[in-house]
């Protein structure tokens, strides 16, 4: 089975290591997830992604809708100079006089070139998934920022998350394929992610670990005690505006391609496990990674041998680490 793996890796490589920088960069935000105990402000950013590329989705489809019908239908023929001879202009006025030779017909557009040419521009560019990656990561964005340290901030959240549910399915609603992209991101599905996905997960991947160790124990200083943190100097509201940018744009930018579930638990559920033996925070983020990478490496074995999806499969597994760690840290510590 080992070596079916290693070759499914010809076909299936983007999907893995996708997957594994994906893991990556978001277990460690996770860290300060968990820490602050705001686990549903993950769940609520990662929807607001969601809408965000299901309104992408709604405006690309209007652009195209907005297309006059007369652009596309009539063409331009522009009229050629021909060389004349001596003598044409009288041979050519004397046929059409008996009908012998019509008047060429040549047919204008109703519009202007130019704004046909940068309208199909527009049209294409708000068709691509960079554009919808965008607007979910800015949606990701402007959610964690909202519902980071306010009052009333379940609430706030609950808000957030809902309307993140509801709105995604309302703007997919009339497109071709639209609800089945929001089942599809709902449920998370790695396969497809392409070469471009590789690199921008691994970007995101080396930002988070360049992040955390440049200004780990500021971040983590600021979201224990952050009283203590502002009284000491440190610009606690730019460290935590720095933190929900930080943990918007990586689920905003890996909603796109791994769904919200594969995202969602690759937040969280590493930072969680870690959390079950280590006593430290700082600790947690030495275990996190390997946890994230490890557990996602050896679910992706297990989807191929077992021909169930990876994203699903990668979930169920740290979900069960979860579950068997636990409960053996509380029998160790008696």
């Amino acid at each position: 089975m080992l070596s079916e793996f290693v070759a499914s890796w010809e076909i299936f490589y983007t999907s893995y290591l996708a997957g594994l920088f994906i893991a990556l960069a978001l277990s460690l935000p996770g860290i300060i997830v968990i820490a602050r105990d705001q686990i549903f402000i993950g769940a609520a950013t990662a929807q607001a992604s969601m809408l965000g590329v299901t309104l992408a989705m709604f405006i690309g489809g209007a652009a195209v809708a907005s297309l006059p019908q007369t652009w596309a239908s009539q063409p331009i023929v522009e009229r050629k100079a021909e060389p004349r001879l001596e003598g044409d202009d009288a041979l050519d006025a004397f046929m059409r006089e008996e009908g012998i030779r019509e008047e060429p017909k040549v047919h204008t557009h109703p519009r202007p070139l130019e704004a046909y040419y940068w309208h199909e521009r527009l049209r294409l560019a708000l068709n691509t998934d960079g554009f919808r990656s965008l607007l979910g990561a800015a949606m990701a964005v402007l959610a964690a920022l909202l519902t980071a340290r306010r009052r009333g901030q379940e609430a706030l959240t609950g808000w957030v998350f809902l309307v993140g549910a509801s709105g995604s399915v309302l703007a997919a609603s009339h497109s071709a394929h639209g609800l089945e992209e929001v089942h599809r991101l709902v449920s998370s599905s790695l396969i497809g992610a392409t070469d471009l996905d590789v690199l921008t997960f691994a970007a995101l991947a080396a930002g988070s670990v360049m992040a955390t160790l440049a200004l780990g124990r500021r971040l983590l200083f600021a979201t224990i005690d952050p009283s203590t943190a502002q009284a000491a100097g440190l610009r606690v509201g730019l460290l935590a505006a720095l933190i929900n940018v930080w943990l918007g744009l990586g689920l905003g930018l890996a909603i796109k391609t791994s769904g919200m579930l594969f995202s969602f638990g690759a937040l969280v559920l590493p930072a969680l496990i870690a959390r079950t033996f280590c006593r430290e925070v700082r600790q947690m983020a030495l275990w996190v990674p390997l946890i994230a990478a490890g557990g996602a490496l050896v679910a992706f074995f297990l989807a191929h041998a077992l021909n169930y999806p990876p994203g699903q499969v990668a979930v169920a597994l740290w979900c069960l680490m979860l579950a068997v760690a636990a409960p053996a840290c509380r029998f160790r510590a008696r």
